[in-house]
C-alpha cells in the first residue's frame, strides 16, 4: 500500500482506533523503506570497495610483469639493476623503486637480482585501496640443476613392474612405486604430497639399495624452462652428413628430408632418423632438432672429447600437434662416445606450456651405460617414459617420469655437476604470493 493511500484512509476513518493504527503502519513501512535504502547503500559501498580491491591487484601484478619484461629484454651488465634503473642496488640488494600505472591506478615495484634469480615486490593502488605482492623468478642459464638429485620431475614420478632408480630423486608431486619397483637413493616429494609403496615395492635411502625407509622428504623444486637463445639459427646442423658421417647403410639415415646418400627422405625439418644397423657420429657443439628417432640396432655417437648440446625446439616452432613424441629411441639403440669413454651430451627440450610433448626410451635402449659421463636429458615441460629393459645413466628431468618393465636409471658424479648452458637470461615466475599488509619496514615484510 502506498503512503498517500494510507493518509487518505486516515482522513475518512470514523473509528477511534483507526488513526493510531494507521500511523503505526505508516511508521513501520517508513522504517522498512529506510532500512532497505541503508542496506542498499551499504551493499553498493561494499561492492565498490570490492571492485577497488580487485582493481588494485592487477596494478601490483602489472609491476611484476614489467620487471620481468625489462630483465628479459635488457642484459644487466656491471650494474645488476640497469634493466630497470640507472642506480645500483642498496645494501640489502634491492634496486630503486620504479613507478607506473594504467586505467587510473598506479604501481611501484622493486627488484632484488641474484645469480639466475629475481625477487620482485610490487605495490598496486586503485582509488585508495593498496595491495602488495611478492614474486620469485629464475633463469635456467648457468644453473646446476642436479646437485642434490639427478632424477627430477615437475609433477610426478611413477615406477612399475620391476623398474628401478639408483639415484636421489625429487618431484613437486607424488612418487608411486608398484610391482616390485625400487627407489634406491634419498627422495623428496612436494609439500603435502606423499610416496606410495604397493605390491612389494621398496624405498631405500642408500643408492646401493640399503637402509629401507617409507618416508621421503618434502620440498619444492624449481625446473626452469630451457632458453635456447639463437641456437635455432646458429648451430652445427650443416654438418650432416659430410662432417657428421653415416656408418652402415647411408640410405637408412635421414636429416631434414635428405638421406645419407643424398636422396630424398621422409624425415621432416630438423628431424634426424636412424634406422636398421646404422650409426651417425656427431662432431659439432650445438644442434637444433625438432625430432630424433632411432630403431633396430642403431647408434648415435659423439666424437671422443667433444661436448655436445642438442636443443629440441618447441612443438609450435616445429609445426607439431600436441602429443608429439620428439625423441623416440627403441630396439637395441644407444647414444654414447666413439671410444666407449665418457660422453658429454645434453639433450635439452624447450617444450610448450600448451602442447603436450613426449620422450620415449624403450626395448633395450642404452644411453650412457658406462655410467661415467655427463649425460643429461633436461625436459621440464615434457613427459618421459622408460620401459622394456631400457637403461639410462646420467641425470634426467621431465614434467612427468614413468618407468616400467625393468627400466633402470643410474646416476654418476659427472652428471650431478652439469650446468645448463649459458645463454641470455630468460626469467620465469617460480613463486607468487600476496603480502598480508600493504606496507612494511622492508620490501618483503609480511610476505
Amino acid at each position: 500500500m502506498k503512503i498517500p493511500q494510507i493518509l487518505s484512509r486516515l482522513r475518512r476513518s470514523e473509528e477511534g482506533f483507526a488513526m493510531p493504527t494507521a500511523a503505526m503502519m505508516l511508521f513501520a513501512m517508513t522504517g522498512i523503506v529506510t532500512v532497505g535504502v541503508v542496506s542498499s547503500i551499504r551493499t553498493q559501498s561494499g561492492v565498490t570497495r570490492d571492485q577497488q580491491t580487485k582493481s588494485a591487484l592487477p596494478q601490483a601484478e602489472a609491476g611484476v610483469e614489467q620487471a620481468l619484461l625489462h630483465f628479459n629484454r635488457i642484459p644487466p651488465g656491471s650494474n645488476a639493476c640497469s634493466p630497470v634503473t640507472s642506480t645500483g642496488p642498496n645494501a640489502q640488494g634491492w634496486c630503486s623503486a620504479v613507478a607506473g600505472g594504467f586505467d587510473g591506478g598506479s604501481f611501484a615495484y622493486q627488484v632484488r637480482p641474484a645469480a639466475g634469480a629475481l625477487e620482485i615486490v610490487s605495490v598496486g593502488s586503485y582509488d585508495g585501496v593498496v595491495r602488495r605482492v611478492r614474486a620469485n623468478a629464475s633463469s635456467s642459464s648457468g644453473q646446476s640443476m642436479f646437485f642434490s638429485a639427478t632424477v627430477k620431475s615437475q609433477d610426478s614420478i611413477t615406477l612399475d613392474s620391476d623398474a628401478e632408480i639408483r639415484a636421489n630423486s625429487a618431484t613437486n608431486g607424488d612418487i608411486a612405486l608398484n610391482s616390485n619397483a625400487r627407489q634406491c637413493g634419498q627422495s623428496s616429494v612436494g609439500i603435502g604430497r606423499s610416496m606410495t609403496l604397493a605390491s612389494n615395492s621398496r624405498y631405500f635411502l642408500g643408492g646401493d639399495c640399503t637402509s629401507q625407509s617409507t618416508e621421503p622428504g618434502q620440498a619444492e623444486i624449481s625446473l626452469p624452462t630451457v632458453n635456447q637463445g639463437d641456437v635455432a639459427t646458429v648451430n652445427d646442423n650443416g654438418r650432416f652428413f659430410a662432417l657428421d658421417p653415416v656408418s652402415g647403410n647411408p640410405s637408412r639415415a635421414c636429416w631434414n628430408g635428405v638421406k645419407g646418400n643424398g636422396g630424398s627422405g621422409s624425415c621432416g625439418p630438423r628431424h634426424l632418423d636412424i634406422d636398421s644397423n646404422t650409426s651417425v657420429t656427431l662432431g659439432g657443439g650445438k644442434y637444433s632438432f625438432c625430432k630424433l628417432t632411432m630403431s633396430s640396432n642403431t647408434s648415435l655417437y659423439v666424437q671422443a672429447g667433444r661436448t655436445v648440446s642438442i636443443y629440441f625446439d618447441s612443438p609450435e616452432a616445429c609445426g607439431y600437434p600436441s602429443g608429439t613424441t620428439q625423441m623416440d629411441i627403441a630396439s637395441n639403440t644407444r647414444i654414447t662416445a666413439t671410444d666407449g669413454g665418457p660422453a658429454n651430451v645434453a639433450l635439452l627440450f624447450v617444450g610448450s606450456s600448451s602442447s603436450e610433448t613426449k620422450i620415449n626410451l624403450s626395448s633395450n635402449t642404452t644411453i650412457g651405460a658406462a655410467c661415467q659421463q655427463n649425460f643429461v636429458v633436461y625436459a621440464p615441460r615434457t613427459d618421459i617414459t622408460l620401459n622394456a629393459n631400457s637403461t639410462y645413466c646420467g641425470a634426467v628431468a621431465g614434467k612427468t617420469l614413468h618407468m616400467d618393465s625393468n627400466a633402470r636409471i643410474y646416476a654418476d658424479d659427472g652428471a650431478r655437476n652439469f650446468q645448463l648452458p649459458n645463454t641470455a637470461a630468460h626469467y620465469e615466475l617460480t613463486g607468487f604470493v600476496e603480502c598480508t599488509s600493504a606496507t612494511g619496514s622492508q620490501p618483503t615484510t609480511g610476505c
